[in-house]
């Protein structure tokens, strides 16, 4: 799809991965328009850099003459919006579909997987650019090291996307090399099981177009089986002798990680990350992976990795107030909850850790009940916000904050429920201690409270 002259309309513009789009087709040339039920700090923005934007939803909102609307996989046929551009004839196209329409003029690298998918698609956006190659991207999560944004289009022929799995969106897309960060357990409520799951992944392999590349974690179980549908060069990374990308003699500290890279059991060199923990070696084996592949030299790539910041809430320091150090990021899985507390340990070594903590969905809460209280209870103390519920129905009997917080008391961890997130704040000030670690996690709207909560502990 050819982006410049075209007019587009986007519905649920607010969206990290609908935000990033939009300043892809921005930057394309396109006319965007877009509106969103309610402002939020993408909103506000995007309106900064001059879009025009309507924080309501409304059929006066879209504009006579577009050529399409995209919009979000939330959005259903009886949003206004939706009903004026089906009246009016303007084709509608979900947001991964109109992902998958510009993919087709670029070499598409798409990364998918439960978890990771986010950093490791701006790191390899970022390794591209500092390599001369000039990536287009469209990720779901804003890095200070691409201009403080998730999408752009570059000069270049690649475009980097994050491959979200949710409603098996990322069969949408027909990449010319694809990342397999993990496959556990998620959107349950969408997929019937783990198995139903890693068909999908099977039916994203067989999308990717003839003679491309597939880099894919060399833990996830059963890969032949998995990649079977998979025509062209499998490559795999992580940690195990086998593995075609692999780190070896792993050094974490205070600041980050070092490890020696070997290829096909060669050392190539030692590359550092300046983020801690096993998890980030492994995003950094993938972006690095696909840098090699996209034709950047090796020695670049260890120049340009140290400077990799990193993407917006995911561990990310928003400052420290007084004694207390504040981070926020985007946790919501029993094993990224864990992923954060191992991180945060290697970076405050002996000193308290607390989390103030969002669940994102009932239904996701009461099948991970036991793995999210077991990862929490890993922190000092775990103050439990009411649950982030969107898209759910008659969930009201299904677990909520009160009883996720009972829950972690009863795996032997210290935690206490505070309530909505608009009332929490008092609560949380009264439970911290001087030198403590201060972590919002989540991936629904506690955020939100950041700065709300940034100015009081301020003010100590």
């Amino acid at each position: 799809m050819q982006t410049e002259g075209l007019r587009v309309h986007m519905v649920g513009i607010g969206g990290a991965g609908m935000s990033s789009l939009a300043r892809y087709l921005r930057d394309g040339q396109a006319h965007v328009t877009g509106s969103d039920s309610r402002r939020s700090s993408v909103f506000d923005s995007l309106a900064r850099e001059g879009f025009r934007l309507a924080a309501f939803q409304d059929s006066s909102n879209v504009t006579r003459g577009a050529d399409v609307a995209v919009h979000t996989a939330a959005i259903n046929a009886r949003n206004p919006e939706m009903r004026t551009c089906i009246e009016r004839g303007i084709p509608l196209l979900k947001y991964s579909e109109m992902l998958g329409r510009i993919m087709e003029n670029h070499l598409g690298i798409a990364v998918a997987g439960t978890h990771g998918k986010t950093t490791v698609a701006a790191m390899t956006a970022f390794l591209l650019r500092r390599c001369g190659l000039d990536p287009s991207f469209v990720i779901g999560g804003d890095a200070s090291c691409l201009g403080d944004v998730g999408g752009a289009r570059g000069s270049g022929e690649h475009l980097v996307v994050e491959a979200c799995e949710f409603s098996r969106s990322f069969l949408d897309l027909d990449p010319s090399m694809a990342i397999i960060t993990n496959i556990e357990e998620d959107h349950l409520d969408y997929y019937r099981d783990l198995d139903d799951l890693r068909s999908a992944f099977g039916e994203f392999i067989g999308r990717c177009r003839k003679g491309s590349d597939l880099i894919v974690c060399d833990s996830i179980p059963d890969l032949d089986r998995l990649t079977e549908s998979f025509s062209g060069e499998i490559l795999t990374f992580g940690f195990g002798p086998s593995a075609v990308f692999r780190a070896a003699d792993l050094r974490f500290d205070s600041e980050g990680s070092t490890f020696d890279l070997q290829v096909r059991g060669d050392r190539i060199g030692t590359l550092r990350i300046s983020r801690p923990g096993r998890h980030n070696v492994l995003n950094a084996l993938a972006a690095v992976a696909a840098a090699l592949r996209a034709g950047c030299a090796f020695e670049q790539i260890r120049r340009a990795l140290p400077s990799f910041e990193g993407v917006a809430r995911r561990m990310e320091l928003r400052g420290i107030f007084g004694s207390i150090t504040l981070y926020s990021d985007y946790a919501h899985h029993p094993s990224e909850i864990a992923c954060v507390s191992e991180s945060l340990r290697l970076v405050h070594p002996g000193q308290r850790l607390v989390t103030v903590y969002q669940a994102h969905q009932r239904t996701r809460t009461a099948h991970f009940l036991d793995g999210l209280a077991a990862t929490l209870s890993a922190f000092d103390l775990a103050l439990v916000v009411e649950t982030f519920s969107v898209r759910e129905k008659n969930v009201d009997h299904l677990p909520g904050g009160r009883e996720l917080s009972d829950a972690v008391v009863a795996r032997n961890g210290r935690s206490f429920f505070v309530g909505t997130k608009e009332d929490a704040l008092e609560k949380i000030l009264s439970y911290l201690q001087k030198d403590d670690v201060l972590v919002l996690m989540g991936a629904g709207d506690i955020d939100e409270i950041t700065q709300s909560l940034g100015e009081a502990l301020r003010r100590l």
